[in-house]
């Protein structure tokens, strides 16, 4: 009679200790406020820091990347780890804010933009008929929010197998903003 009241302490004791180790890890494993996650403690990001566009094209090959304007400012290189890994290069550029993302893909990916808005104008292109694009560039499309500034431009590249977005919160006049800092940055219009 002892030894099942013996093992039903032990069988108890271990039963709690399983519980207090659960909890533990499930509170060491989790989303900060940033969505960076934290494993056992440890902020992890996925998101990988560059000092240089150079830097940033060697982590990516097989992608053609887009350099920011020769004077654009603040300007910040990453990867964001994922499927398809994506480059990512944060800049300023005469005053406005601007995220420029590629990744390989077989087709037009502007998902990747990581933008979640109701644009109130999703085809602001159409309004602009007078754009020739260089050949390969396919899917562009320009949507803007002229009530808050933001706008995205996402494109796919047939010739380099690359996936485009432009996305910014801050221009004014958004589409003629975007379409000109494109024209800057590389030979997207021909």
């Amino acid at each position: 009679m002892k030894q099942n009241g013996l093992f039903a302490r032990i069988l108890v004791l271990m039963l709690a200790m399983l519980l207090l180790t659960s909890v533990s890890l499930a509170d060491d494993n989790t989303a900060s406020d940033d969505g960076e996650m934290l494993i056992g403690g440890e902020t992890v990001s996925p998101m990988t820091s560059f000092e240089s566009f150079e830097e940033l094209a060697t982590a990516m090959p097989g992608v053609t990347l887009l350099a920011p304007p020769a004077d654009a400012l603040d300007i910040a290189f990453n990867t964001i780890d994922g499927e398809p890994l994506i480059a990512q290069i944060e800049f300023s550029w005469d005053g406005d804010l601007y995220t420029l993302r590629a990744a390989a893909t077989d087709a037009k990916n502007s998902e990747m933009a990581g933008v979640y808005v109701d644009f109130d104008d999703e085809d602001a292109a159409s309004e602009l008929t007078d754009l020739t694009f260089a050949p390969g560039v396919q899917d562009f499309s320009l949507k803007a929010d002229h009530d808050d500034g933001q706008v995205l431009a996402s494109w796919y590249d047939q010739a380099n197998k690359t996936s485009y977005t432009l996305y910014s919160d801050t221009a004014g006049a958004p589409e003629m903003r975007i379409l000109f800092l494109l024209t800057e940055m590389e030979e997207l219009f021909q």
